[in-house]
């Protein structure tokens, strides 16, 4: 009989104390490669934290070239906020 996705997470879940353990275990000895110990205190952080958010910047330039190539227009674009508009909207 096949296992289901809810089955084999309940069985591996029943491993938690100890995979924790093995993590904090590498993570704090001092002979384990620096790799390991990173990679472990990572694990643990995010699974104690969740993983950090991933930012992403872009400057108004980008954005206004982005805005071309969506409304199909090979020209500079300027960008102005408009009330009836939340994305602004393109002047020619």
């Amino acid at each position: 009989m096949a296992k289901t996705k809810a089955d084999i997470r309940s069985l591996a879940r029943v491993h938690t104390n100890s995979a924790i353990n093995t993590l904090k275990g590498i993570m704090n000895e001092p002979k384990a490669p620096a790799a390991a110990r990173v990679t472990a205190a990572v694990a643990l952080l995010d699974r104690g934290w969740g993983k950090p958010k991933e930012t992403v910047e872009h400057t108004g330039d980008a954005f206004a070239s982005l805005w071309g190539a969506i409304q199909g227009t090979s020209q500079a674009t300027s960008l102005t906020a408009s009330s009836d508009d939340d994305y602004g909207s393109t002047t020619h």
